[in-house]
């Protein structure tokens, strides 16, 4: 397998718009949706997440070559999933965010233009609508956990959504480009940002099975679920797994023509989810 094409900034980016611009959201449809759900009292959120793709050239930090990294975040023993990895976003907040949209819409700040705007018109005015305002809603909250600038992302284009029935959530995924460095500045619900280089999902030896101890209920349960090893800046190892990986999977295998490689055969991580984790306050140990 040939990974060098992931040193070609301008030849993925374009490869990314294009396999995102066929794809089907569904956008409106589910929004639509969780709105009747929650007329009819089954109170079911929205949340729009950012998954942000920045090219690393040689040099920045420790890189050694030029390669697409993920900026994703630990997320604070202050809020649910504390001590998960997750892509920087929160629940929809339709004033603001309908505002926030309108104001993407005119251009300000220009995020949503070009090759990805042209593809999400195409799928008609109500998708782009809701494709536009989950960009808003994910640019919001990813200023507000991690300081990402909004006029340093161009839009790339929108992920399927991931329903979470544990949590009674929908998420609705856009990826963007990180334009150029910045600096991490996390706020008390997010620990730390992880990047992770794009070619690490492309090695086996970074999967592992994930045995999961759930004590969040009355009763303890056990399950197994497929999990990603990646490092911090020190070194330290942390976990990718649920539906974060579910994302990042989704838009590797709909994006690059390489297969994502199996779990690594006997490899294992254990972890324990205790009741704090549903609801933050010393979530994860």
């Amino acid at each position: 397998m040939n990974l060098s094409i992931l040193e070609d900034k301008e030849h993925i980016l374009a490869i990314i718009k294009e396999k995102l611009g066929r794809e089907h959201v569904d956008y409106t449809k589910r929004l639509d949706s969780i709105k009747k759900e929650n007329r009819r009292g089954i109170k079911w959120q929205a949340a729009g997440v950012l998954l942000p793709l920045y090219f690393k050239p040689a040099g920045e930090g420790r890189n050694t070559k030029d390669e697409f990294v993920l900026q994703l975040i630990k997320r604070s023993s202050a809020v649910s999933q504390g001590g998960d990895i997750s892509a920087p976003g929160g629940m929809l907040n339709p004033y603001v965010d309908n505002f926030f949209k309108s104001l993407i819409l005119m251009g300000i700040p220009p995020v949503l233009r070009g090759e990805a705007r042209r593809h999400t018109i195409q799928k008609g005015n109500h998708e782009y609508s809701a494709v536009a305002l989950f960009l808003a809603n994910a640019l919001r909250e990813s200023w507000e956990e991690i300081r990402l600038n909004p006029f340093n992302v161009n839009f790339l284009g929108a992920l399927p959504f991931q329903d979470l029935f544990l949590f009674t959530r929908t998420i609705f995924p856009i990826i963007g480009e990180v334009k150029k460095p910045w600096q991490f500045r996390p706020n008390t619900e997010v620990d730390k940002v992880i990047e992770i280089p794009l070619h690490a999902f492309f090695k086996a030896d970074n999967y592992a099975t994930y045995c999961v101890r759930s004590a969040t209920g009355a009763e303890e349960s056990y399950f197994e679920s497929p999990c990603f090893i990646c490092q911090d800046e020190e070194g330290l190892d942390e976990i990718l797994w649920g539906a974060t990986l579910r994302i990042v999977m989704n838009f590797i295998e709909k994006v690059f023509p390489f297969a994502v490689p199996e779990p690594a055969s006997g490899k294992f991580v254990n972890k324990t989810l205790y009741p704090e984790y549903l609801k933050g306050n010393g979530a994860s140990r």
